[in-house]
């Protein structure tokens, strides 16, 4: 079960704030980070739908299905999520990083 994605306008007032006509640094930088973790929900969520249809057999398992699956297997983060552009890199078991 994953979250939904993380919706700006739920944000709390004062990040949302303006100074002088230009968003607070506050804001741009909660920004920025709701962004980026709703890319890896997404990526995430599309990761586990694939893996779950190709331990079933209706999708081929790809190597990068495949490392994710491993990974799994010893409680590691996929090195696919921790990826500069996606997540967050971090030396924690999955069952912690999650």
């Amino acid at each position: 079960m994953l979250p939904d994605g993380i919706d700006w306008s739920n944000a709390h007032a004062d990040t949302k704030r303006e100074a002088l006509g230009v968003m607070i640094s506050l804001g741009v930088f909660v920004k920025q980070e709701m962004e980026r973790f709703n890319k890896l929900l997404e990526e995430v969520r599309k990761n586990l739908g694939s893996l779950i249809n190709a331990i079933k057999g209706t999708e081929v398992m790809s190597a990068k299905l495949e490392s994710i699956f491993n990974a799994f297997l010893v409680n590691k983060v996929p090195e696919s999520w921790m990826d500069k552009d996606i997540g967050f890199p971090s030396l924690k078991p999955l069952a912690s990083w999650v």
